[in-house]
């Protein structure tokens, strides 16, 4: 089962492309959301993300402003992609039946 920050990460990684590193993700989610979320949290998500299949990483170029290291930039899997159809698939119904259930009873 996928935690909520899950699929804003796996959106900001389509949004992002190739620039999709840590803390971009981190960025993205603020400017997109309007939430705050650690990097921490970022890292934990990719982490369980990878491990399951949904998305890939590899190292970028190496470049001297980050020490002679190059950034980790994670890439959405076709399975992760597929997750996202689902996720809106069944998200789209609740949204559904909850709009049937808000025709039917008036809330004042």
């Amino acid at each position: 089962m996928k935690t909520m920050l899950q699929i804003p990460i796996l959106l900001s990684i389509t949004r992002l492309d190739k620039e999709a590193y840590g803390m971009a993700i981190v960025e993205d989610i603020k400017k997109t959301y309007g939430r705050e979320i650690s990097i921490g949290a970022v890292y934990i998500a990719l982490k369980r993300l990878q491990k399951d299949g949904l998305i890939r990483s590899k190292v970028g170029e190496v470049t001297k402003k980050r020490g002679g290291r190059g950034k980790r930039i994670y890439y959405v899997q076709g399975p992760g992609r597929h997750y996202l159809r689902d996720y809106y698939d069944s998200v789209s119904i609740v949204w559904q039946d909850l709009e049937h259930y808000l025709a039917e009873h008036r809330f004042i």
